[in-house]
C-alpha cells in the first residue's frame, strides 16, 4: 500500500516529511526510489515512528518546532537569519512582548533581529515544496515589524525549485516597516499561474538603514482557495516569475515546456549531428528533427507564464537548415488569446542567426 509519493524536484538540502500510518495489524515501512531519465539524488535520514497523529503540514504555530519550514538556501556567512524564539528569553532587542498563538511570553515564533548584520542583508525562510495543483492557494500568517527604519518584509513564490536565482521568483507580497509593536494578519494569494507546477513559498526580511528593529512570523497556514491581499499596502503592482532565460547547457529545458506531438518535438541535445556546434560555445541546445514527419506537423516550445507591466525584449538564436524546412513562428499567449509576433520560412543556411523583438502587454499572465 502506497502511503506517500513525491515525483518532482525538491531542491537542495534536507526536507522534513510527515506520513500518517493508519493500520491495525503488524506492518513494516519500505522506501522506494525510482530512477528517472536524468540524474537525481535521493536521501533518507532521521527516521522516527511514534504513536501519535502527525502534525498538519499546512499550518505551523512553531510551539514544538519549525514544522516543514527551513532556512535552507540562505547565506551561510550571514548573522542575520530566522530563528525560533520566545520573548521569555529576553535576549533580543525589539522583540514582541508575547507570541501570537498563546498570547504569552513563553510561546514560540520565528524571529530575526536587524542589529545582527548590515543594512540590506536578507534573511529567508523557505516553506515545504508543494505539489502542483489546479487550485489557487491562500497563505495566511501573522507578522511583527517594529523598529526605526526597519526595512522590508516580502513573500515570494518559486517554481524552479533547485534554482537559487531571484529571477526565478515572483514577488507576491511586500510591506515596508515598521508597522507597530503588535502582531498583524497577512494574506497572500498564490494563483493558479504559480500552483500549476510544484512551488515553494519564501518569506524574506531585509534590514533597513538604522539596524534598529526586528521581524517576527507566527501561525502560518496554507489553504486551497483564493483570497485577497492583506493588508492592501502589501499589494505588489507587478511581478515577474521565471523570466524565461535559458541556454540549455545544463542538459535541461529550464522551465520551458514542450507542447505538441510526441513524434515531432523539441529535445535538448548535445552539440553534433545536424547542428554541429552550439551558438555560445556551450554543450547543448534545443533541437527538433522534421525528417519523416507529415507536411505542416507542428510542435511548440512554451515559456513559463510570467507577469510584467513593462515592454519585454525577447532575444534568441535560431538555426533553420535543410531543403524542406517550413516555418518558425513566435506567438505570445495571454489568457485564451494567442498572437503571432514573428514568422520566418525556408532554408536560412548553415549556422546560427540572431533575432530580437519587443513584446508589449499589460500586467497579465503572459507566455
Amino acid at each position: 500500500m502506497r502511503l506517500w509519493s513525491q515525483d518532482f524536484d525538491a531542491g537542495p538540502g534536507w526536507k522534513k516529511a510527515h506520513v500518517p500510518i493508519l493500520v491495525s495489524t503488524n506492518f513494516r515501512v519500505v522506501f522506494e526510489a525510482v530512477r528517472s531519465k536524468v540524474d537525481y539524488y535521493y536521501g533518507i535520514d532521521d527516521l522516527t515512528i511514534y504513536d501519535n497523529a502527525c502534525e498538519p503540514d499546512d499550518s505551523c504555530d512553531f510551539e514544538e518546532d519549525v514544522c516543514l519550514w527551513s532556512k535552507e538556501g540562505g547565506d551561510s556567512d550571514s548573522k542575520f537569519y530566522w530563528t525560533r524564539y520566545r520573548s521569555y528569553e529576553k535576549t533580543a532587542s525589539f522583540a514582541p512582548a508575547i507570541d501570537h498563538t498563546r498570547q504569552s511570553a513563553t510561546g514560540y515564533y520565528m524571529f530575526v533581529q536587524a542589529s545582527l548584520d548590515n543594512a540590506g542583508s536578507v534573511a529567508r525562510l523557505y516553506s515545504q515544496v508543494f505539489a502542483s495543483s489546479s487550485s489557487s492557494y491562500c497563505f495566511n500568517f501573522w507578522y511583527y515589524m517594529f523598529g526605526n527604519n526597519l526595512g522590508q518584509l516580502k513573500v515570494f513564490v518559486r517554481n524552479s525549485i533547485s534554482s537559487s536565482s531571484i529571477y526565478n521568483e515572483a514577488d507576491l507580497w511586500e510591506l515596508d516597516g515598521p508597522t507597530n509593536d503588535g502582531w498583524n494578519l497577512a494574506q497572500v494569494n498564490i494563483s493558479r499561474d504559480y500552483t500549476r507546477k510544484p512551488f515553494v513559498v519564501i518569506i524574506q526580511a531585509t534590514i533597513g538603514s538604522t539596524l534598529q528593529g526586528a521581524f517576527g512570523v507566527d501561525d502560518t497556514q496554507f489553504e486551497m482557495s483564493d483570497c485577497g491581499t492583506h493588508p492592501s499596502a502589501a499589494i505588489v503592482t507587478a511581478d515577474v516569475l521565471m523570466l524565461p532565460d535559458c541556454n540549455f547547457d545544463d542538459g535541461t529545458m529550464c522551465d520551458w515546456s514542450v507542447v505538441g506531438s510526441w513524434k515531432y518535438t523539441f529535445v535538448v541535445t548535445e552539440t553534433g549531428g545536424a547542428i554541429p556546434f552550439d551558438h555560445n560555445g556551450g554543450s547543448h541546445h534545443v533541437y527538433m528533427d522534421a525528417s519523416g514527419q507529415k507536411f505542416n506537423t507542428t510542435a511548440q516550445l512554451a515559456s513559463p507564464t510570467f507577469i510584467s507591466d513593462q515592454h519585454i525584449c525577447l532575444s534568441f538564436y535560431y538555426a533553420m537548415y535543410g531543403r524542406d524546412v517550413n516555418r518558425l513562428n513566435v506567438y505570445v499567449a495571454q489568457g485564451q488569446t494567442q498572437k503571432l509576433y514573428w514568422t520566418l520560412s525556408g532554408n536560412q543556411g548553415e549556422g546560427w542567426h540572431h533575432q530580437t523583438m519587443e513584446i508589449g502587454q499589460g500586467p497579465q499572465p503572459t507566455q
